[in-house]
């Protein structure tokens, strides 16, 4: 009966597991609660589309030091883009690197 028991939990401790892992992988899937530099560029880049003109603004990191803010890069237009460390208005391209 001891025996039994000890079977029974493990196969409930193993499927608690399972759907554990098929959870968080779900949750993995569709990035919910991923807010990354891209997205807050895009984010940025279609904020300026609802009217006349548009501001395109991204943010500068020092890799060699652990990813560091150092800075913005930002320009104004009537035609903006948002790249990574990069922003382009009207056919003008600002880069972190200057």
């Amino acid at each position: 009966m001891n025996l039994t028991k000890k079977v029974i939990f493990g196969m409930v401790a193993g499927l608690f597991a399972v759907a554990t892992v098929f959870n968080m992988s779900m949750l993995n899937d569709n990035g919910a609660g991923d807010v990354s530099l891209d997205a807050i560029a895009v984010m940025a880049h279609a904020d300026g589309e609802s009217g006349s003109g548009c501001t395109a603004t991204a943010n500068c990191y020092d890799r060699s030091r652990g990813n560091i803010l150092t800075g913005t890069i930002s320009c104004s237009g009537d035609e903006c883009s948002v790249d990574y460390e990069e922003v382009t208005c009207d056919g003008v391209t600002h880069s972190c690197d200057g």
